[in-house]
C-alpha cells in the first residue's frame, strides 16, 4: 500500500531569493521506517590535529558574538538520513501533452 503526503517548505538561495525546497514536478518515494531523524549534526574536531568527525545532539548552543555571553544561537534542525540503502527514489512528474 502507498500513502501519499504533501509537503511544502522553502529555502533562500545565496542571492536571497526564496524557492521551493522540492519543486512541484518532483516526488519522493520512501519506504516506511527506512529513515532516521537526528538533530544538530555538525562536523568538527574535538582537539587540534585530530580528524574531523560527525557529532549528533538534540540541540547545539554556541556563542553568537565573541565576548557576549548573553547572546547565543540555538541550532536544532533535523538531519534526515536513510537507514536502508536503496530505500527511496526521486520521481519526476512529466506533463502529459495531447498530440
Amino acid at each position: 500500500a502507498t500513502t501519499v503526503y504533501t509537503y511544502s517548505d522553502f529555502v533562500d538561495d545565496l542571492q536571497g531569493n526564496t524557492k521551493d525546497l522540492i519543486s512541484n514536478n518532483l516526488a519522493l518515494y520512501v519506504k516506511k521506517g527506512s529513515f532516521t531523524c537526528d538533530y544538530a549534526m555538525i562536523i568538527a574536531r574535538e582537539k587540534a590535529g585530530q580528524d574531523a568527525k560527525g557529532f549528533v545532539m538534540d540541540e547545539l548552543i554556541r556563542k553568537k558574538a565573541k565576548g557576549d555571553d548573553d547572546q547565543v544561537e540555538l541550532l536544532s534542525a533535523p538531519f534526515i538520513r536513510p537507514e536502508t540503502p536503496g530505500s527511496w527514489a526521486v520521481i519526476e512528474v512529466m506533463e502529459k501533452k495531447a498530440y
